[in-house]
């Protein structure tokens, strides 16, 4: 764990969950069940999201550094500025200038076996912010950069259920046709299956810029890359 003052979103997460175990370790199980433990407990279960979002993020980013070949200086600089940015917080959850990255990150569970309409929707969201991102909307994210059109955009998803990755993407790769009347804000979200490509392989590394400016690739992650993930925080 970081031995400095600076701000590390790991060691926030993962201490806050860890002092929490160590806190509930009681001979008696009336010595566990006070007050003051269910409201420890309510905290911890409310960071759970994200310490998954973190252990995402660091894993994307871990197979950006090996399809870029980055250095391990360059690694390590990269998971530094994930773990300085606090949960929750506006912009893109990965942005690298060189190459040039966009990253947005989800960690939704399917709801009996598919995805909730608020789930879809953040998604398209996502994918609008990484197309476009909107002043009134996205404000931090375009404070930050107005245009992503040279940048390659990744919004990376969870696979919580061990599902083809296919079947998972799916509602969101599907053509969606919109009702007479529809809001434009609905299009626009309903019209983003247009622009996404799921990541077979390995992340592209020679994206023409005219692909790049409206793509957005979707790379399904594993629980065994956020297990590396995990691995790798506490073996520091």
């Amino acid at each position: 764990m970081g031995e400095n003052n600076i701000y590390n979103r790991a060691d926030a997460l993962i201490s806050e969950y860890t002092n929490f175990i160590e806190s509930v370790k009681c001979i008696k199980t009336e010595e566990c069940v006070t007050l003051s433990r269910i409201i420890d407990l309510k905290s911890v279960l409310a960071n759970v999201n994200n310490v998954i979002t973190l252990l995402a993020t660091h894993a994307v980013a871990y197979k950006i550094a090996e399809a870029f070949e980055f250095s391990e200086e360059a690694t390590s600089q990269l998971i530094s500025k994930i773990n300085e940015v606090g949960p929750n917080t506006n912009g893109y959850d990965i942005q690298i200038e060189d190459p040039r990255i966009l990253v947005e990150v989800k960690c939704n569970k399917l709801i009996d076996g598919k995805f909730g309409a608020a789930q879809l929707k953040s998604m398209q969201n996502d994918i609008l912010k990484l197309l476009e991102p909107a002043p009134e909307k996205h404000k931090k994210a375009y404070e930050t950069i107005n245009s992503t059109k040279e940048y390659l955009k990744i919004l990376a998803i969870v696979n919580f259920d061990d599902i083809s990755a296919q079947k998972l993407v799916e509602p969101l790769t599907k053509e969606v046709k919109c009702k007479e009347g529809t809001s434009q804000d609905r299009k626009k979200r309903k019209g983003t299956w247009k622009h996404v490509r799921l990541l077979e392989d390995s992340l592209p590394t020679n994206v023409p810029v005219d692909e790049k400016e409206d793509k957005v690739y979707i790379l399904v992650l594993t629980l065994q890359d956020l297990e590396v993930s995990l691995n790798k925080i506490l073996a520091k």
